[in-house]
C-alpha cells in the first residue's frame, strides 16, 4: 500500500466502550459449554479456503461501510459466547473464535462487555493508494485484534504477503527493488543530497549468487563515489557485537569471516546483494572501534554516510545484533471469503476478499514504537536518510522524502 509521507504515525481506529445492563460475570465460567465448541473451532486450518455462508452478524459488518474514511461498529448481541455458538456454521465467527481463544489469558472478559466488530475503508483516508478493508474486534474497551481484507481485483492482491503464509525474501525483495528503482527515477527530492564524500571505509560484497565473501575496502578522497547502503540497527551490549579493531584491521581487509558475524550483519550483507548494491557500511565494522583517533574522524562523518547512502536498511524490530531483518515472514492465520458488494440491503453479486490478520498495535508505521528507536543515533540517521528500508516482524515498510509504501 503506497501512502503520501507524513512524519506523523498512523494510528489504529479510537476504541468505543460499549457495557450492556446486564449481571456482571466471567465470560469463562462457562467453560463446560465453551469447550463443547473449542474442538470444532481449532479443527480451522491456520488458512482457509472460501467458507460457507456468512451468518447474519457477519454479513451486516460488511454492508454499507463508510466511504469517507469513518470507522462501522457493529455490536454483537449474544456477546462472545454467541459468538463461539456460531463459529459451527460460520467460517468468519470461527476465526474469531479461534483468535479469542488464542488469547483468553490475556484478560478477564466479562458477559456485561460487549464485543463491537469495526470495519473502515482505508482507501478513503488521504494516501492509501489501494482499497483495503480494516476489520477488528473490540473487547472490554480493548481492540483484541485487527485484520485487513484486500479485494482479490486489487493491483496489491498479488504481493506475496496477501498470498503466502510464510513469504520468502528472495520473492518478497522484487518489490523492494521496485520501490528503490521508482524512486532513483521519479522522486527528484530524493536525489538532492547536497552534501558531497563517502565513508572512509565500506564493506565490499562478491555479489556472485553462491558467493559468501566479503572484505573491507579503504576509500579516498579521490575515489570515485560508489553506490552503497547502510545498516541502521541496534548494538545491544557492545562486547557481543564483531567489530573492527586495531589488531584485526588488516585481516579485514583480506576478508571477514563471515562466520562470526551477527544476523543483522549478515541478513544486511544479503539485502545488499539482493537489491544489485556492491558496498554496505556497518558501523562496528566501518569505525576502528579502540581507535579514538579513527571514531573521533568517522563519527564526524555520520551526515555524509547516511546522506549519501543508495538506501538505508533499518533492522527495526531487532533488540540487538542479533535478532536480524525477518527476511522469511511466518504470518497468522488467514481467511479467504465471499462478501455481498451491494450496499443497498440486496445482494447483486459476490466479491471475494482475501484477509490477514494483522498485529493488534500494528500500523503502517509499526517502527515508531519499534526496538530501533530506543536508540539515540537513530533519529540523525533516519532524518539523514533520503530513502529507509524498515524491515519488521510483520513486513517491511519503505520510506523516502516523497513517499511512504508498504507490502501490504
Amino acid at each position: 500500500m503506497s501512502r503520501a509521507f507524513s512524519p506523523r504515525p498512523f494510528t489504529p481506529p479510537e476504541i468505543s466502550i460499549v457495557n450492556a445492563d446486564k449481571p456482571a460475570g466471567t465470560f469463562w465460567t462457562r467453560a463446560q459449554n465453551l469447550n463443547r465448541y473449542e474442538q470444532s473451532i481449532r479443527s480451522f486450518g491456520s488458512t482457509q479456503a472460501f467458507g460457507g455462508k456468512l451468518c447474519g452478524f457477519c454479513q451486516a459488518c460488511f454492508k454499507d461501510v463508510p466511504t469517507n474514511g469513518e470507522t462501522k461498529r457493529t455490536q454483537h448481541r449474544s456477546g462472545l459466547y454467541g459468538l463461539c455458538r456460531s463459529a459451527k456454521y460460520c467460517p468468519l465467527c470461527a476465526f474469531y473464535s479461534k483468535l479469542i481463544l488464542r488469547r483468553r489469558g490475556d484478560a478477564t472478559f466479562q458477559n456485561n462487555h460487549m464485543l463491537i466488530v469495526y470495519t473502515r475503508n482505508t482507501h478513503s483516508q488521504p494516501g492509501s493508494a489501494y482499497p483495503v478493508m480494516n476489520v477488528g474486534l473490540e473487547i472490554k474497551s480493548h481492540c483484541m485484534f485487527a485484520m485487513a481484507f484486500c479485494p482479490d481485483l486489487n493491483k496489491i492482491s498479488k504481493r506475496e504477503i496477501w498470498n503466502t503464509k510464510q513469504p520468502e525474501f528472495r520473492s518478497r525483495v522484487r518489490l523492494f527493488r521496485k520501490w528503490l528503482k521508482k524512486c532513483e527515477k521519479g522522486h527528484p527530492k530524493c536525489s538532492q543530497h547536497g552534501v558531497h564524500g563517502q565513508p572512509s571505509r565500506l564493506l565490499q560484497i562478491d555479489t556472485s549468487a553462491r558467493s559468501n565473501f566479503a572484505r573491507l575496502t579503504t576509500l579516498s578522497t579521490t575515489s570515485v563515489p560508489v553506490r552503497y547502503a547502510a545498516l541502521s540497527h541496534c548494538w545491544g551490549l557492545p562486547d557481543s557485537v564483531f567489530s573492527t579493531t586495531t589488531s584485526n584491521l588488516k585481516q579485514l581487509h583480506s576478508s571477514i569471516p563471515m562466520e562470526q558475524l551477527p544476523k543483522n550483519f549478515l541478513d544486511a550483507i544479503q539485502i545488499t546483494k539482493a537489491l544489485g548494491l556492491t558496498y554496505l557500511w556497518i558501523d562496528s565494522l566501518c569505525i576502528v572501534q579502540d581507535s579514538p583517533t579513527d571514531w573521533a574522524i568517522e563519527s564526524a562523518k555520520m551526515n555524509v554516510v547516511y546522506l549519501n547512502a543508495v538506501v538505508t536498511i533499518a533492522a527495526s524490530s531487532s533488540n540487538d545484533a542479533h535478532g536480524g531483518c525477518f527476511l522469511n515472514l511466518q504470518h497468522p492465520p488467514s481467511l479467504r471469503l465471499r462478501l455481498p458488494i451491494s450496499n443497498t440491503g440486496s445482494n447483486v453479486g459476490q466479491r471475494v476478499l482475501k484477509g490477514t490478520l494483522r498485529s493488534t498495535y500494528a500500523s503502517p508505521f509499526t517502527v515508531s514504537d519499534s526496538p530501533i528507536n530506543k536508540r539515540g543515533w537513530v533519529f540523525q540517521e533516519m532524518v539523514l536518510s533520503s530513502r529507509v528500508l524498515h524491515f519488521t516482524e510483520e513486513q517491511v515498510y519503505w520510506q523516502c522524502r516523497e513517499v511512504v509504501e508498504s507490502e501490504d
